[in-house]
């Protein structure tokens, strides 16, 4: 991912960011600070977290409200029951009963919901909420009397900032996925949970899901968001314990992390499990289970850091700013501070930020990954080399040559086998020494790669014998051809022995072209041809036999 498609990514989530509050209405009135319980209590203290009913008034005298296309716009939160008393500057008064299937019916987007008003020509000069058995309810001090227009604008800067979030949720979730049958990396999976459940919290939260599904309960929905944000939050925890490298965190600290990561999965299950007997307390532990966890990931992060890791500055870079936004929601939802419309577009835009700087992140950690596994396939391959070659010649071993033309067995219907011997080698170790001796052997294995024919197995089976092995349908073609010109080759070669001495050799030569045995034996081709060779030997040396019937004797030159 290149740097300026980044940035040009994050402009454009700063441009939704500044989109999302929204734009100047025709009517647009915030009723936090007019909100008053029945004891004298306004503000955000007015509404508690939790309680069995409740009842709050809006007076409105002061700026009456034109009642006409008006809509009570509130944070959704669980609850039975929501009853509206509006009062009109005329006198009149209006009730209008809420049930939660009437949040998914009227849902603006952002988590929220708005309750169409009675229309009437006199303006609104007061509203009193009366709340039923409801969870979480101090979101309701985010309430506003908006109109259509203002509404409109709502939906329409929040669905612009979550369709962008979902997009670049995606884009790492599917190019993660693609890999993973490649590079199958623990960590490609931790992020693709992690993002996966991300994209459920968003698009439940957000309400982007009655786009898609316009029935979908309510309650199921309020499962969701609460079971999801619980599951990215533990997958994000997880996804820091794989991606750094080896042996960063100790086994008993990825447990640990992980321990205090589940805790508010535990919660989030349980208030689903048992929404309508869920204490306040159990709210409030809920909810600072996530701090806890903050907390956690921060000690985490120090620990990495101190232990010089790399790729913990990725996470960092990534997650910091998503967890700085995070902390209000969390002490919003306490009801410790008021409720702001940047808030939640801060996290979403957090996180999808969170998503382009963690790609670049695995990007490097999988460059570096596959860094590692070219080296060690490249030693692997360098230490089967050495087991397979011998040392002096670099050829093939008698055992390594075995095993590879038991593979061959089964290529083609013929093969040929030319077993090669340096003629009176013991001779020039008398003369030259056993330096000299291994100079003229490394000489032969030069000529065994240079005019071998391709695809053949060359190897030093022992001393002073070497072995070619061709297959094919023209295998005795091949294997004439290369004797010739490796028997004349010898001849002009010259050695130079570690003085200086010109060094002369020649070789004798069995070849025998046959079929192997199913199971790849050679044997009965090794033993064909090794008479060959000794019938070379005996007949003078420096030439050339073949064995049986194959070929004439080649006469020495």
């Amino acid at each position: 991912m290149r740097p300026g498609a980044i940035l040009l990514a994050i402009l454009a989530l700063v441009a939704g960011f500044l989109a999302s509050v929204p734009a100047r209405a025709e009517i647009d009135v915030r009723l936090t600070d007019r909100l008053c319980s029945a004891e004298g209590v306004c503000g955000i203290n007015a509404i508690p977290s939790t309680a069995q009913q409740f009842e709050i008034a809006a007076d409105l005298s002061g700026t009456p409200v034109a009642s006409s296309d008006l809509a009570f716009v509130s944070r959704e939160f669980h609850f039975h029951g929501i009853a509206l008393d509006i009062a009109y500057a005329d006198g009149a008064r209006r009730q209008i009963r809420v049930g939660p299937e009437q949040t998914a019916t009227h849902w603006v987007a952002g988590a929220r919901f708005g309750i169409p008003l009675p229309a009437r020509d006199s303006p609104i000069v007061g509203i009193r909420i009366k709340v039923e058995r409801a969870h979480e309810m101090n979101l309701l001090a985010e309430s506003r009397l908006m109109d259509d227009t203002a509404i409109a604008a709502l939906d329409r800067s929040y669905i612009a900032l979550f369709a962008a979030f979902v997009g670049l949720m995606l884009v790492p979730l599917i190019y993660n996925l693609a890999l993973y049958p490649v590079l199958r990396n623990d960590f490609q999976i931790g992020y693709a949970c992690m993002v996966a459940v991300g994209l459920a919290y968003g698009i439940s939260w957000s309400n982007l899901i009655f786009i898609a599904f316009p029935s979908f309960p309510v309650l199921p929905r309020y499962i969701v968001t609460h079971v999801a944000l619980a599951a990215a939050v533990f997958f994000n925890v997880l996804f820091l314990t794989q991606f750094v490298e080896s042996g960063i965190f100790s086994p008993r600290l990825k447990r640990a992390l992980l321990a205090v990561a589940a805790i508010p999965v535990g919660f989030a299950v349980h208030v689903s499990i048992a929404l309508e007997d869920v204490p306040s307390w159990f709210n409030a532990a809920h909810n600072l289970s996530y701090l806890l966890t903050t907390f956690a990931v921060l000690a985490a992060v120090a620990v990495a850091i101190r232990r010089r890791s790399i790729y913990v500055y990725y996470f960092l870079a990534g997650w910091a700013a998503a967890y700085v936004a995070g902390i209000p929601r969390v002490l919003r939802t306490l009801g410790l501070i008021e409720q702001q419309y940047f808030v939640d577009g801060a996290l979403f835009i957090a996180v999808s930020v969170e998503s382009l700087i963690v790609a670049l992140g695995i990007a490097h950690r999988v460059i570096a990954l596959r860094r590692e596994r070219d080296e060690s396939l490249r030693r692997e391959a360098e230490l089967t080399h050495r087991a397979e070659t011998d040392a002096l010649t670099g050829l093939l071993d008698r055992r390594a040559f075995s095993d590879h033309i038991a593979e061959r067995a089964a290529s083609a219907d013929t093969h040929a086998l030319i077993l090669v011997d340096i003629d009176h080698f013991k001779a020039v170790n008398d003369s030259f020494g056993h330096a000299g001796g291994d100079r003229v052997l490394q000489s032969l294995s030069r000529l065994f790669r240079s005019i071998g024919p391709a695809g053949s197995l060359s190897a030093r089976l022992g001393g002073e014998e070497f072995a070619l092995f061709v297959s094919g349908i023209d295998a005795a073609e091949t294997a004439r051809r290369f004797a010739g010109e490796f028997r004349h080759a010898i001849n002009r070669e010259v050695t130079q022995s570690a003085s200086g001495e010109p060094m002369h050799v020649t070789v004798s030569m069995g070849v025998a072209v046959g079929r192997l045995d199913p199971s790849g034996a050679w044997q009965s081709l090794y033993v064909a041809a090794d008479l060959a060779l000794y019938r070379a030997k005996e007949n003078g040396r420096d030439r050339i036999e073949w064995a049986g019937n194959n070929q004439p004797g080649e006469i020495a030159a």
